[in-house]
């Protein structure tokens, strides 16, 4: 039978004591400004990096003016509404912008991520519109960087943009992602009233530039149609002077240069809208 071994009572009272020195000296630490070697760096949630302990060199930090842009009344006519915001390296180590994170891809940057600003420097960014769905619309713009103690992608500066859609006519969808199998997609053109409301009231659809959608009848007045063809898409990005055409947004891939979007113009009866644009996307690989 097996017999229990007696406890060590001076035993368990020794390794007590210890554990509360060994917490006091901990609390000294603290109490003095001393700081352990494993305690956790305190994380900057603003910029993505590590807040710098003073004494320290600073890091590349990423600022945007204004942060806030009002375009005010944006139509679904006419030219793309673009506007300018300045980003701004206010460090002292070079800072790269890695990209950006947009809540609704309405907005885009007209340049491709992956430029770097110099400390002290200024780098202008234009930005387009696309005016999509009517109402009012405010959306958010996080630019992503990475440099000198910054991790990778890391949270940046933040852009906000507030804008009120509206014009005469519409598009349904306004974006076109191009079909798995189909060649053909039918965009709807729609009269419109100032709350988009359905309008009847006749127009007729004129042509499309590039030359790579059909005009379809209209089903009943204040409705007008296009047919893009996917197949005309393809074949036009592959003619020689495609890479110089502004319609096109290019990627490159492992395979080369493909056609990511292109902007379809298309002309109509209408005064007060005499153009209307409809972004294609293709396939994303």
């Amino acid at each position: 039978m097996a017999r229990r071994r007696p406890v060590n009572l001076l035993a368990l009272l020794g390794g007590a004591a210890l554990i509360a020195i060994g917490m006091y000296l901990n609390r000294s630490g603290d109490r003095d400004g001393s700081q352990s070697a494993s305690a956790p760096v305190e994380p900057d949630v603003t910029f993505g990096a590590r807040r710098v302990p003073s004494g320290e060199a600073q890091f590349a930090r990423l600022t945007v003016a204004p942060d806030v842009v009002a375009l005010g009344s944006v139509s679904t006519c006419g030219e793309r509404r673009n506007f300018e915001v300045a980003l701004a390296n206010d460090g002292d180590k070079p800072i790269r912008v890695d990209g950006w994170v947009s809540t609704c891809a309405c907005l885009a940057p007209a340049v491709a991520p992956g430029f770097s600003i110099d400390p002290g420097d200024v780098y202008t960014l234009p930005i387009a519109v696309e005016p999509w769905n009517f109402g009012s619309q405010s959306h958010r713009i996080d630019f992503r960087v990475s440099g000198d103690g910054l991790s990778a992608n890391a949270a940046a500066a933040r852009l906000r943009i507030n804008f009120e859609v509206a014009g005469p006519l519409r598009a349904r969808p306004p974006i076109v992602m191009r079909p798995d199998r189909a060649r053909n997609f039918a965009v709807n053109l729609d009269r419109s009233a100032a709350d988009g409301s359905f309008v009847t009231e006749a127009f007729d659809v004129y042509g499309v530039e590039p030359r790579v959608a059909q005009i379809l009848p209209p089903l009943e007045p204040g409705h007008g149609a296009i047919n893009i063809d996917f197949e005309a898409i393809d074949e036009l990005a592959q003619s020689s002077d495609a890479y110089d055409n502004p319609a096109f947004e290019w990627q490159e891939t492992a395979d080369g240069r493909r056609w990511k979007s292109i902007e379809l113009t298309v002309r109509t009866s209408l005064d007060e809208c005499q153009t209307i644009r409809v972004r294609v996307r293709n396939r994303a690989r």
